[in-house]
């Protein structure tokens, strides 16, 4: 007995869209199996140290400005993604630099000072790392010596016995202050350092006399301390020639600038900054990838700047970093100029 034609094409029909679905499925599983190219997709985590010297909020301004717009999971090819950083909070620099030789990061933005520390074996009770690299020093900033009224110093070397804030003992800020000070010969024995982290309390102290010295770094004087320069109740002490030339003659991370002074006079001091650092096996084309994304990113919310990112460097750049910065950019498009064409008489 033949088979009814009907049955034939019901059969057909439904072991037809079986098989699309298993193809459909395969080719689903395929792709997802796939690691994503470089070109494509790369994701990354950033370290970063604690939250009272604002070194979280500028990793997380750093992340915001690499992560290209849009949503993507972790461990999955995401078409049109150029790169997704998420920003990863830590104690201190410390930590942070801890996180990147365990491999749970891939980078860790820590002040330029405390890698060099680290880097030449200067912290106490660690060996030298030598496996660290730079990718960019980012967000330089001045250092600023607030000091009371009435106190004339010929430099900061001469600070010893005296009041002095960083702010948070604890942050690293505090750190690299400290340390600076120990470069020109003022050990953290010799003054007393009030631990106050409201900038508010720091100025109400100053102009009180009950603290000689204010100490941070921004990249220009707060107002509080304009307006008591005015009122000749503050005044800034610059570091003198001979401190300048000793810190970086000994540090390679360390500048001397002219910043920001309020006034008309040029307050001549030292510039810190942060470094973007990566392990020494991170393949060259996560790095050059990295720095592509930092020349697109604004510099305002990433701290970057080209010509400013492979100078005064704590450790030796990575070797696609270096070749990247040797590469000249390509020039910008020109500007085509379409002109109207002359009304028909």
């Amino acid at each position: 007995m033949p088979v009814p034609s009907s049955i034939v094409r019901y059969w057909y029909k439904i072991h037809m869209n079986q098989w699309l679905v298993f193809f459909l499925l395969f080719i689903i599983s395929a792709l997802s199996g796939q690691p994503a190219k470089a070109d494509d997709r790369t994701y990354m985590r950033v370290a970063s140290g604690d939250t009272f010297s604002g070194s979280f909020e500028r990793s997380a301004n750093l992340a915001a400005a690499l992560t290209a717009p849009g949503t993507c999971r972790a461990g999955r090819a995401c078409a049109g993604f150029v790169l997704t950083v998420d920003a990863e909070p830590s104690a201190s620099a410390d930590a942070a630099l801890r996180k990147l030789r365990a491999g749970v990061v891939d980078a860790a933005l820590v002040p330029a000072d405390y890698a060099f520390a680290v880097y030449q074996g200067q912290v106490r009770g660690a060996q030298a790392d030598r496996s660290l690299r730079a990718v960019a020093a980012l967000n330089p900033q001045p250092v600023y010596f607030a000091v009371r009224a009435g106190l004339e110093l010929p430099g900061i070397s001469q600070l010893g016995g005296l009041a002095l804030s960083f702010g948070s003992q604890q942050s690293d800020q505090a750190a690299s202050l400290r340390r600076l000070l120990e470069n020109v010969g003022v050990m953290p024995e010799s003054y007393r350092q009030l631990n106050i982290s409201n900038r508010d309390v720091q100025y109400d102290r100053l102009l009180k006399g009950r603290l000689d010295v204010l100490a941070y770094t921004a990249s220009e004087p707060d107002a509080q301390l304009v307006n008591a320069m005015i009122a000749g109740q503050a005044s800034l002490l610059a570091p003198s020639k001979s401190e300048l030339q000793r810190l970086m003659s000994r540090f390679p991370y360390m500048r001397a600038v002219d910043a920001p002074s309020g006034a008309a006079t040029v307050y001549r001091t030292i510039e810190l900054s942060d470094v973007l650092i990566v392990r020494a096996d991170l393949p060259a084309d996560d790095v050059t990838h990295l720095l592509k994304r930092l020349t697109l990113a604004d510099p305002a919310q990433s701290g970057y700047s080209r010509e400013r990112a492979q100078l005064a460097l704590p450790v030796p750049l990575h070797p696609a970093a270096d070749a990247f910065y040797k590469t000249p950019l390509p020039p910008p498009p020109q500007e085509t100029i379409i002109h109207a064409l002359p009304p028909k008489p």
